[in-house]
């Protein structure tokens, strides 16, 4: 018995007492603080006690409602960006049609725009003097239905939500839809299927992880979004949050809606991870596509349509608008703090977004190499603050850093942003790595590369990270336009100087001192601006793989 004990002893020792064990234990350790911080105030809150909703002054009504409008909100978007991202990019990967090019590299570009500007800017042009309503009007038409009724409501919002984030869907589906057999889908033709009988019996099975994975990243980022539905007004957890934090000042209170709504992670979580068991989704070969098929007449005029749609109403039709307030406003806003602001966030963004690659690929590395239940269970929790919403994140962090002295955190400067960035956006990168690169890599090659005697670093440096580019271009590019749109999290955590700014919150400081979007224009393009250049470089990238194999 004895020698029993002492051998599973080992066993253990060896399983977790190794450099890539330790390495994603820790990083989970430092980066899971707000899950702790959150649950751990469900039982305490530092006064003893526990406050109810009630004794904030929140009804149940209002609570339900909460809840009941996130519901929609998630099942709404997820719905259209599932449909609109994983059509738009098997029709652009698999066939030509015209524009079928522009099509390819513009369907990422709305992934540049936040929400909070994009409802701003459709909130204006659908307002009771905009254009729309003008012209609905001068037809005769009364528009005060459908600005009530839809632009200025739930509806309104899920829109908004859906055209400027199906770029997750699209990215991801597409970097598995390159990597499929050419051959393989070929043969499908060959068999009598069709386009779409090819798409739903055939591409959308091999890429499901990742076309999943990025509605799980949209449904996170639903969960967490501020600006737009306090901008449509509408009640949510995160509104609720907001709420009790700032107008009832009760940190215990907003803590534990917090909870509520890492629960509702966990959900989503779930599900995207029940939707892999039984099935092994490796694409053993690549295989070249050969020419794609030109589609004609009817067919290619509704792909030409699929395709406008969502690159004409998640950025033409913003950025048009943006373009147009900029050129009234440019030079009342341009200055020497707008100047600083794009040095401070191209910067900061750069530092997080390579810091959030290198910790998710030691995660997903040592979760492959050691697939243990503490492992997947630490991955699972240190990706979670991608839904904490941005402010609770930055007060966890401030509370995390209150044991150091003040003037030593006034020293650090940067490094409660970067920490806070790295805890909101580690998923982000966590989840491109994992269903674009990871996923599709075979665990013969590991195995072949040990029986061949190299260790685990080498395979990683040798074997691993040239297929897994495209996955790492898409992570680092996600996380950088993530960290320069970021609002919440940056006005919290920026070092205490008054003439620190973001291009996000300078965008908000104009905002609100107009208290119209128009003075914001100029910021809100340059972050469009600064989003739209790593996203040309990750489509020339990806263009040339495909061209490639």
């Amino acid at each position: 018995m004895s020698k029993f004990l002492c051998l599973r002893f080992r066993q253990l020792l060896r399983a977790y007492c190794n450099p890539w064990v330790l390495s994603c234990l820790l990083i989970t350790v430092t980066v899971a603080l707000p899950i702790f911080v959150i649950f751990s105030h469900l039982s305490w809150d530092g006064s003893g006690g526990k406050e109810s909703l009630s004794e904030l002054g929140i009804q149940e009504w209002e609570f339900e409602d909460a809840l009941d409008n996130t519901g929609i909100l998630m099942l709404g978007t997820g719905l259209i960006t599932l449909i609109l991202g994983s059509s738009t990019a098997w029709l652009v990967t698999f066939y030509r049609f015209p524009g079928s090019k522009l099509f390819s590299w513009g369907l990422v570009l709305p992934l540049a725009i936040p929400p909070y500007i994009a409802s701003d800017t459709y909130w204006n042009i659908f307002d009771y003097t905009g254009y729309i309503p003008y012209t609905l009007a001068k037809q005769g038409i009364n528009p005060l239905y459908f600005i009530e009724n839809f632009a200025h409501d739930m509806e309104g919002a899920i829109f908004i939500f859906s055209f400027v984030l199906y770029p997750y869907v699209y990215l991801l589906a597409r970097a598995s839809f390159l990597q499929q057999s050419g051959s393989l889908l070929e043969s499908s033709r060959l068999l009598g299927r069709g386009s779409w009988g090819t798409f739903f019996r055939l591409g959308f099975p091999l890429a499901r992880p990742a076309i999943i994975g990025g509605v799980a990243l949209v449904l996170m980022e639903v969960l967490n979004d501020y600006g737009a539905v306090e901008r449509y007004g509408i009640k949510t957890l995160t509104t609720m949050i907001f709420k009790v934090w700032t107008e009832y000042e009760s940190y215990s209170g907003a803590l534990h809606l917090a909870a509520i709504l890492l629960l509702l992670v966990f959900f989503i979580l779930a599900l995207e991870s029940i939707q892999r068991w039984g099935i092994n989704y490796t694409v053993l070969t690549q295989g070249k596509q050969g020419e794609k098929p030109q589609l004609k007449k009817g067919k290619a005029f509704a792909a030409f349509c699929c395709c406008a749609i969502p690159f004409g109403f998640g950025f033409l039709i913003p950025t048009g608008q943006l373009l147009y307030w900029a050129s009234q406003t440019f030079s009342q806003v341009w200055d020497r703090d707008l100047a600083w602001s794009i040095i401070n966030s191209l910067s900061l963004a750069f530092v997080a977004s390579t810091l959030t690659m290198i910790l998710a690929l030691v995660m997903l590395y040592s979760l492959r190499l050691h697939k243990t239940t503490l492992l997947s269970f630490a991955t699972k929790v240190a990706t979670l603050g991608y839904a904490t919403p941005g402010a609770v994140v930055a007060a966890v962090v401030i509370l995390s850093l209150t044991w150091l002295d003040q003037t030593l955190l006034y020293s650090l400067f940067f490094l409660p942003l970067i920490l806070g960035y790295v805890i909101r956006f580690l998923r982000l990168s966590f989840y491109s790595i994992e269903s674009s690169g990871f996923d599709q890599i075979s665990p013969s090659l590991d195995e072949a590369s040990k029986s061949l005697g190299a260790t685990p670093g080498r395979t990683l440096l040798r074997i691993h990270l040239p297929l897994l580019r495209p996955a790492l271009i898409i992570a680092f590019i996600f996380v950088f336009v993530e960290v320069l749109k970021e609002l919440t999290l940056t006005m919290i955590l920026a070092p205490p100087s008054s003439d620190f700014f973001t291009l996000s919150t300078i965008t908000f400081r104009l905002a609100v001192t107009d208290g119209v979007p128009y003075r914001a224009a100029t910021p809100s393009l340059i972050i469009i601006l600064a989003g739209i250049i790593p996203v040309f470089i990750l489509n020339y990238l990806l263009y040339r793989d495909s061209k490639n194999d």
